[in-house]
């Protein structure tokens, strides 16, 4: 993760909008997410912050989170052909919000054991990362899905002044030592 785009240090926050229609317009569902970097690797904590604010009619059943790997597998031969795998891995499950209220929560979502991030590396197989802040309105209606890409890699961020790990935590030992 060193090597890669310094941009992996930078924080990321994403915003969505949500209006519901029922033929009156009403107001929205407002929904925030935002982490403090976007490379991490296995074993690592991501500090996650979640805002809602529903000013809407429409109640917000649950707020979950999740880590979505995506593989594309490529092939040249006998023509040129991507498929698309999605795993979806369900980390942390928060109660809804009510209609006219809000919500906040910061928390902690641990990255499992999962290959690294090979985007651009090899032209056959590429695995890439996202994690998805679900705010699920029920049968009816869409859900409201934020999607924050990260990177994974095998060693975690250096802060640049201190030398130490970005957060000051080295991975957990995902490989307990047998005697």
């Amino acid at each position: 993760l060193n090597y890669e785009s310094p941009m992996l240090r930078n924080p990321l926050k994403v915003e969505k909008n949500k209006q519901f229609f029922f033929g009156l317009a009403s107001k929205g569902l407002y929904v925030t997410a935002e982490i403090p970097l976007t490379g991490f690797v296995c074993g690592q904590q991501v500090p996650l912050s979640i805002n809602v604010n529903n000013e809407s009619n429409v109640e917000v059943t649950e707020i979950a989170v999740e880590l979505v790997k995506f593989i594309h597998y490529n092939s040249e031969m006998p023509r040129r052909k991507t498929r698309e795998r999605i795993e979806h891995t369900p980390v942390i499950q928060c109660a809804g919000v009510p209609v006219k209220s809000k919500f906040s929560v910061k928390t902690t979502m641990l990255i499992p054991a999962v290959p690294p991030t090979t985007v651009g590396t090899c032209r056959i197989l590429s695995h890439f990362y996202e994690i998805h802040v679900v705010a699920k309105t029920g049968a009816f209606h869409r859900d409201a899905v934020l999607r924050l890409p990260i990177t994974i890699g095998t060693v975690p961020l250096f802060a640049s002044q201190t030398g130490l790990y970005q957060q000051n935590q080295a991975p957990a030992n995902l490989y307990p030592q047998v005697i």
